[in-house]
């Protein structure tokens, strides 16, 4: 699925930007193998996920694949046809609207949680992460490492139901940070740059600046998704 593997299917670049300092499971590998070739379009919008032929290109058995695709299920990347089965969830121009209409909504509320309650150690971890996003070559693992900064952000607080709610949007949304990435070449250097703006905001616990930058964070990806819909591929998957 990817140029190269290790054995739990992630490319080389893959498994030193995403694993942490432990073991991973195997289904947190098939995990992130299948989500890696969503977002790198090897698994286009659509695509069937046939669990034994997923199985065999990675490497495993069916059991952890089931339960890897339930989870990216869960997460929005993967929807459960009644006729395909498992197909690769197909990104609308509706849906984007509405999710990020619902995620500047409760932003505001979530970072005024969050920098008043974040501590040094996940501040140095969100840091360690945007020097990973800044070195990353794959756009597909960018995206991940994204998803990973701002859910450390968003968790910063403990409202376990806020926290539940933005997560499981902030999981969606990785197919419209993806497209935002694809859509301008500059898109991700910008980020980079407005999540070492949001980072300083959060260590010097100035609240109305970190709302203010993710807010124009969030317009700015809906606008570059908006963008990419309008190119010939996008269109033709949609």
């Amino acid at each position: 699925m990817t140029a190269e593997t290790t054995d739990g299917g992630l490319s080389r670049e893959g498994m030193t930007r995403l694993q942490p300092p432990r073991v991973r499971t195997i289904v947190d590998n098939v995990m992130q193998s299948i989500r890696l070739a969503i977002l790198s379009s090897k698994l286009p919008p659509g695509s069937r996920l046939r669990q034994s032929e997923l199985a065999k290109q990675l490497g495993v058995s069916i059991t952890p694949v089931r339960e890897a695709l339930r989870e990216l299920t869960s997460a929005g990347l993967v929807d459960f046809d009644p006729y395909c089965g498992a197909v690769v969830h197909t990104p609308t121009t509706e849906e984007l609207e509405n999710v990020y209409a619902v995620r500047v909504q409760l932003m505001p509320l979530n970072i005024r949680l969050g920098v008043l309650n974040i501590t040094d150690t996940r501040l140095a971890e969100a840091r360690a992460l945007t020097r990973l996003m800044e070195q990353a070559q794959e756009q597909g693992v960018w995206v991940e490492l994204n998803r990973q900064f701002h859910r450390i952000l968003d968790s910063a607080h403990e409202n376990e139901q806020l926290r539940d709610i933005l997560g499981g949007l902030s999981d969606l949304s990785e197919l419209y940070v993806n497209l935002a990435a694809g859509a301008r070449s500059s898109r991700r250097e910008s980020a980079d740059v407005e999540h070492g703006e949001l980072l300083d905001a959060y260590a010097t616990r100035d609240v109305e600046r970190a709302v203010r930058i993710t807010v124009q964070h969030l317009q700015t990806t809906v606008e570059a998704a908006k963008a990419a819909f309008k190119t010939p591929a996008v269109e033709k998957s949609a």
